[in-house]
């Protein structure tokens, strides 16, 4: 009976010492921070900044719906979708462009910090 419980004990330890052993989970940083099936807007070039995700767009960026604080303020955007986007200038979509699935920017040009639609096409 002794034995039971000694090996019980020494179980136990086992774990125990397992348990120090583990590390946290890292935070996704930069491009990782995208989702799979989203369109991703970043206010810094090459995914750095604040993100703001997107499953069906946005018509105006400088509305109180959906993530707030991006319009005007993106610099580069990852489409991790399986459909077409498109970036436009101007509420109503005019002065944009369009974008297939998967491409990444990092870097927005002209667009840079001038982007207040989002559209899935």
């Amino acid at each position: 009976m002794r034995v039971f419980k000694a090996g019980l004990v020494t179980v136990a330890a086992a774990f125990v010492g397992l348990a120090g052993i583990a590390t946290p989970a890292q935070a996704a940083t930069g491009w990782d921070r995208c989702e799979a099936g989203y369109f991703c807007a970043f206010t810094g070039p090459n995914g750095t900044g604040v993100i703001a995700q997107y499953k069906v767009g946005d018509p105006d960026l400088s509305d109180n719906i959906g993530p707030t604080g991006m319009d005007d303020n993106i610099e580069s955007i990852w489409n991790r979708t399986g459909s077409m986007w498109g970036v436009h200038r101007q509420i109503g979509g005019q002065q944009g462009w369009a974008m297939g699935a998967g491409a990444k920017l990092g870097y927005l040009g002209d667009f840079a910090n001038r982007i207040s639609v989002i559209t899935r096409y």
